[in-house]
């Protein structure tokens, strides 16, 4: 086996041994988690919505459906 390879397994198996991690995840995380999620589709609704009529324009170019 390559030494290279045998690194990276090596590395790959050390980065794979779980270890404790002393943390305390109040009440709020969870909400915190949740709003970001919410945040994220409502930024890539925004985004959608503001390209749309290019992405609908690139799409009937691709696909070779007539402008309507």
């Amino acid at each position: 086996m390559a030494p290279k390879i045998r690194a990276l397994i090596i590395f790959a198996l050390l980065l794979s041994i779980p270890l404790p991690a002393y943390a305390y995840l109040d009440p709020a995380t969870g909400s915190m988690l949740l709003s970001g999620v919410v945040a994220f589709f409502a930024a890539l609704g925004m985004g959608i919505q503001a390209y749309w009529h290019k992405l609908l324009s690139l799409t009937r170019r691709l696909f070779g459906r007539r402008e309507h």
